[in-house]
């Protein structure tokens, strides 16, 4: 806003999504300004405004260095934020979302596995959105779900056994061990799904589908992700 002043977004765990002015925020040398930085972890004072709250104070909790020395954990901060805030509501009390969000953000800063941090904030997002996708029973049948090759159709809210993919329009396949980690994800059993061998189409598997359960509740794919292709292909 202008030349000196910004309009920070912040996620907070009473007040939900909060936009307020940060007055010389872009300002060289700016005091407040390095504690608004995109991903930091603060605490703040906010001024309640008439049209606009201020920001009157800002001091940093966790500054998440990780995330400004390496593209790939950048581009993922960028997936998890942009998630949050497609997910999140202005004024609306959501400690947990709140809390996903810093656990999630400083695990990708501090060294753990980036791309798995984020399909399991994903699965744990929608999730608590209300939009848990069926891994433990057939999402069109409702048949139990065996550890075997199966489909995915975001339609029918996730996994669909065997019989029912190849009549459902658009059902992509899906392995057996992109079952049992998306399983493992959802459960947060992270120690464990962080000790299985995951190769390069096991990840890509996993991350597709999650990235198409949240396109189909959004109702449109994040444009964070497609930042973080080119970075992959940059590697």
């Amino acid at each position: 806003m202008g030349e000196a002043d910004a309009i920070v977004t912040l996620l907070t765990p009473f007040h939900g999504k909060l936009r307020a002015l940060a007055r010389g925020a872009r300002r060289p040398g700016s005091r407040g300004g390095g504690h608004l930085d995109l991903f930091t972890h603060v605490t703040v004072q906010v001024a309640r405004g008439r049209n606009l709250d201020k920001i009157s104070q800002a001091d940093t909790l966790a500054a998440h260095a990780g995330l400004r020395t390496d593209l790939l954990r950048y581009s993922v901060a960028c997936a998890i934020g942009e998630t949050a805030d497609r997910f999140s509501q202005e004024a609306h009390e959501d400690h947990e979302l709140y809390d996903s969000v810093v656990r999630t953000l400083g695990a990708v800063a501090d060294g753990g596995d980036p791309e798995l941090e984020m399909v399991a904030f994903g699965l744990r997002l929608l999730d608590h959105s209300g939009y848990r996708p069926h891994l433990a029973a057939c999402g069109r049948c409702g048949d139990e779900l065996t550890r075997v090759d199966s489909f995915h159709s975001p339609a029918h809210g996730g996994v669909i056994c065997p019989r029912c993919g190849p009549v459902v329009p658009g059902a992509r396949p899906l392995s057996a061990n992109a079952l049992a980690m998306l399983r493992l994800l959802q459960s947060d059993d992270l120690a464990t799904a962080r000790r299985v061998r995951r190769d390069a189409e096991l990840r890509r598997e996993v991350e597709a589908f999650v990235r198409a359960q949240t396109a189909h509740v959004l109702e449109r794919d994040l444009a964070s992700l497609a930042f973080l292709q080119r970075v992959r292909q940059l590697s």
